[in-house]
């Protein structure tokens, strides 16, 4: 799930005004656990997402344009058709004490054409997790 900051938003009050626009669900207390940095060679573009975790949340799970909303088991994760670079960063982010900081390169906007993904800190040393 995802989306864009409202002029003026705070990434927090976009993740929590983004689960309730697209689940109906009240995320309590988001966590930022990580800032993901992308750069597109093709394009030049670079994007910043925030990734957050938290607390089981609230209200009542309605239908979505944005697809099918489902808890999934992390070891059932392998099983679904996610991006390519999730089960890669997924297990640093859940075990991280502190915000990660995540640097990925792409050759296009296709999260397959990923070339380089890497943990960049804060206070760890970096980690390469792939590189093509």
């Amino acid at each position: 799930m995802g989306g864009k900051l409202e002029p003026g938003e705070d990434p927090y009050t976009a993740c929590v005004r983004e689960v309730k626009e697209e689940t109906g669900l009240d995320v309590p207390s988001p966590q930022l656990c990580a800032m993901f940095t992308i750069s597109v060679r093709s394009t030049g573009h670079l994007w910043v997402l925030f990734l957050f975790t938290a607390d089981s949340p609230g209200g009542t799970l309605v239908a979505s344009e944005e697809g099918d909303v489902d808890w999934v088991a992390l070891d059932r994760l392998h099983t679904l058709p996610v991006i390519a670079d999730l089960p890669l960063i997924l297990p640093h982010v859940l075990s991280a004490r502190e915000v990660l900081s995540i640097r990925s390169e792409l050759d296009t906007e296709d999260a397959a054409s990923i070339r380089r993904l890497e943990i960049v800190g804060p206070s760890s040393q970096a980690a390469l997790l792939y590189q093509r």
